[in-house]
């Protein structure tokens, strides 16, 4: 049975943190494999600040009101929140690795 894209982009993304998170660069807190209405599908810490990343299978995936609402919230408490898929990983994942300290080669 196929995956769906959206199970493959967050395999993606599960596989590229990884080796911080085994370093200890990230803390994730949270993964969600059955969505909970609103939540992010992936909340970590990286340098004491916390992130929220909402994964869509692509860019004409919108997120719903309740999610949006949800990572203005999270924006608007001074943590990092947003709605991440393949066509604007590369850029998200720029922004993680500076957070880090290091550079996306």
């Amino acid at each position: 049975m196929s995956q769906k894209p959206e199970t493959l982009f967050r395999k993606r993304v599960r596989k590229i943190l990884l080796p911080y998170e085994q370093s200890g660069q990230i803390v994730t807190l949270s993964q969600q494999q059955v969505a909970l209405c609103g939540y992010p599908d992936l909340v970590f810490s990286v340098g004491g600040k916390f992130w929220a990343w909402e994964l869509k299978k692509d860019a004409k995936s919108p997120a719903t009101k309740l999610q949006l609402h949800m990572l203005e919230k999270i924006n608007k408490s001074g943590a990092y929140a947003a709605v991440v898929h393949p066509d604007n990983f590369e850029v998200e994942l720029t922004l993680l690795l500076k957070q880090i300290g290091e550079k996306n080669d």
